[in-house]
C-alpha cells in the first residue's frame, strides 16, 4: 500500500496538508508520512514531495501530538544519507535537541531515535553536540521510558564515535557521578 499511494502521487497531498491543515490534520499527515516512510523506497517519495521542512515546522510549531508524529517520520526518513543531511540544514537537530528536553515521553523517545540516526553523519554529529545534545541524551539514558533509554544509549553510542563528543560525553558523566558535598 505505501508503494502504491507514492505511484499514484498521493505524497503530494499529504504534505501539502502538512503545510496548510487544521492542527489535527497536521497530526494526522505527520502520522501518515511517518507509516508511509517506514517502506525504505518511499522515503526517497516523500523527500521528492518537499516532506522533510513542513516536518520540521511542525516541530517547532504543532501540537504535542503532532510533535510526537513528525519526530517519527522524521525518524523513518533520517534512515537515508541523504535525508541526514536535508534534515540538519533544514534546522531540525536543533527543534530535535529541544524536543529532547521538553517534550513528552513519547516525543522525547522519538527525537532520541531520530537523533541517533542523524549521527551516522560527522558533520551531525558536531551539530549536535554544539546544539547541546549530549546532556540530555545522558538525562534520558538514566531518566526516560526503557525505549527511551534504548534509544538515548543508542545515539551517545553513535555520537561517541567523535574523539571530542567522546570526551564531553566521559565529562558529563563523570560530573553527574560526582559525590555531592556534605552541607
Amino acid at each position: 500500500n505505501q508503494m502504491a499511494i507514492a505511484q499514484i502521487d498521493g505524497i503530494k497531498p499529504i504534505v501539502h496538508l502538512l503545510c496548510n491543515g487544521s492542527s489535527a490534520a497536521k497530526e494526522r499527515a505527520a502520522r501518515v508520512l511517518g507509516n508511509l516512510a517506514a517502506n525504505t523506497e518511499v522515503v526517497v517519495a516523500i523527500t521528492e514531495a518537499g516532506g522533510i521542512e513542513p516536518l520540521i515546522h511542525v516541530l517547532q510549531d504543532g501540537s504535542t501530538a503532532a510533535k510526537e508524529r513528525a519526530a517519527g517520520a522524521l525518524r523513518n526518513l533520517s534512515i537515508n544519507t541523504t535525508n541526514q543531511v536535508a534534515i540538519a540544514e533544514a534546522g531540525g537537530i536543533r527543534l530535535l535537541v529541544q524536543l529532547l528536553c521538553d517534550g513528552s515521553t513519547t516525543a522525547r523517545e522519538r527525537a532520541a531515535a531520530t537523533l541517533g540516526n542523524l549521527c551516522l553523519n560527522a558533520q551531525n554529529r558536531r551539530t549536535i553536540a554544539e546544539a547541546g545534545g549530549i546532556e540530555p541524551l545522558l538525562q534520558l539514558r538514566c531518566e526516560g521510558s526503557t525505549a527511551a533509554k534504548e534509544r538515548a544509549t543508542a545515539a551517545l553510542k553513535n555520537l561517541s564515535v567523535d574523539p571530542a563528543n567522546h570526551a564531553a560525553i566521559t565529562k558529563l558523566q563523570r560530573k553527574k557521578e560526582a559525590p555531592k558535598p556534605f552541607v
